[in-house]
C-alpha cells in the first residue's frame, strides 16, 4: 500500500481522535488540544501544525509540531517515522522540547532537533492516578491560586525552568497566558507561608469531554509545574498541592497522569504518596547544555 503524509484537516478530526484514543494516557496533551482548538495555525497557545500519515486508508502516525517550540507524534508503525521527518524537516521544523515514547522521540529527536546544539534525553516514568487510588495525606493547607497570586507563581515557574532545564525556555508572555488561564479555570494550586507562595502545582492539560455528543469517552487531566520553593523542602507543601489539586480534578475526570524522572526517588516518593502509580515509560529529548536534566519536584 502507498505511504503518504499531509496535513490535518478538520474532516480528519473524529478519525484522529479515535487513532489517539487506543493510547490515551500518551496521548491525553495532543487529544485535549485537538478537542479544544483543532488543528488550526496559530490558534493561539496550543496551536501547531499537525500532520498525518496513512498507509492505504489506515492511519498509522499523527503528530504536532507546537508553535511553543514542543513535539509530539504518536505512531502505531515504525514506517511512519520516515515520512514524518521528511514532513517536519521540509517545513523547517526545529523543537526545543520532544517528548513520547522512546519508539518516536528516539528517532525523531535525531532527525528534527538542531544538529548545532546538545540534546539531552531524560528517560521517565507515566504515572496514573484515579479516584479510587488518591490517598489524602495531612500536611500545610493548599488552596486555589487567585489572581494576586499571578506573579508570585510566575516566579515560581521561572525558577522552576532554571533548576530544571539550565535556563527559562517558554517566553515569559506565554507563560503569563497559560498561568492566567489555569487561574481562570481553577486547576492550579498553592501553599502559602506568611503570605509568600512557596510552592504550587498546575494541571497543564483537562480533557474533560468526548468528541461526539452524548459518547462515553476517556477524560484525563496531566499535572504539572510541580515546585516549591528550596527554602521550604521536606516540608510537604508539594504533597499537599498535588493532594489538593488532585481531588478537585478528580471531581470532573476519571483520570489524573504525569511524568517525572525515573531517576528522582525524591518525586516519586511525593507521587506514589499521594496515590500515582506508574504505568508506562515516557522519553523526553530537550535541546540545550550537556549538563543532566535535573528535577524540581520537590515537596
Amino acid at each position: 500500500m502507498a505511504i503518504k503524509v499531509r496535513p490535518l484537516e478538520h474532516d480528519d478530526r473524529e478519525g484522529v481522535l479515535e487513532f489517539l484514543h487506543r493510547e490515551p494516557l500518551y496521548n491525553l496533551v495532543m487529544m485535549s488540544n485537538i478537542v479544544e482548538v483543532g488543528f488550526e495555525k496559530g490558534a493561539g497557545l496550543f496551536g501547531g501544525d499537525y500532520a498525518g500519515v496513512w498507509n492505504g486508508n489506515n492511519l498509522i502516525g499523527a503528530a504536532c509540531a507546537y508553535e511553543l517550540g514542543s513535539f509530539i507524534a504518536y505512531v502505531e508503525d515504525r514506517i511512519a517515522l520516515v515520512p514524518l521527518a521528511l514532513y517536519y524537516e521540509g517545513l523547517g521544523v526545529k523543537p526545543r522540547v520532544m517528548l513520547g515514547r522512546e519508539l518516536e522521540v528516539d528517532y525523531l529527536s535525531h532527525r528534527l532537533m538542531a544538529q548545532d546544539s546538545m540534546v539531552r534525553n531524560c528517560e521517565l516514568d507515566l504515572m496514573r492516578l484515579t479516584s479510587s487510588g488518591l490517598t489524602s495525606v495531612p500536611g500545610p493547607p493548599a488552596r486555589p491560586a487567585q489572581a494576586e497570586d499571578l506573579d508570585q507563581a510566575l516566579d515560581l515557574s521561572r525558577r522552576m525552568e532554571i533548576e530544571l532545564l539550565g535556563k527559562p525556555i517558554t517566553p515569559v508572555r506565554h507563560e503569563r497566558e497559560m498561568a492566567v488561564i489555569r487561574i481562570r479555570e481553577g486547576v492550579a494550586y498553592v501553599c502559602e507561608m506568611d503570605g509568600k507562595i512557596v510552592s504550587k502545582a498546575e494541571a497543564t492539560v483537562v480533557l474533560r469531554s468526548g468528541w461526539r455528543e452524548g459518547a462515553g469517552f476517556f477524560s484525563g487531566a496531566q499535572l504539572g509545574g510541580v515546585y516549591t520553593d528550596p527554602d521550604y523542602r521536606g516540608k510537604g507543601y508539594s504533597t499537599s498541592c498535588i493532594g489538593a489539586l488532585c481531588g478537585c480534578l478528580l471531581e470532573t475526570v476519571e483520570v489524573v497522569v504525569l511524568w517525572v524522572e525515573k531517576d528522582n526517588r525524591y518525586a516519586q516518593k511525593v507521587y506514589r504518596k499521594v496515590g500515582f502509580v506508574p504505568v508506562g515509560d515516557f522519553l523526553m529529548a530537550v535541546v540545550g547544555d550537556p549538563s543532566p536534566i535535573k528535577s524540581a519536584d520537590k515537596s
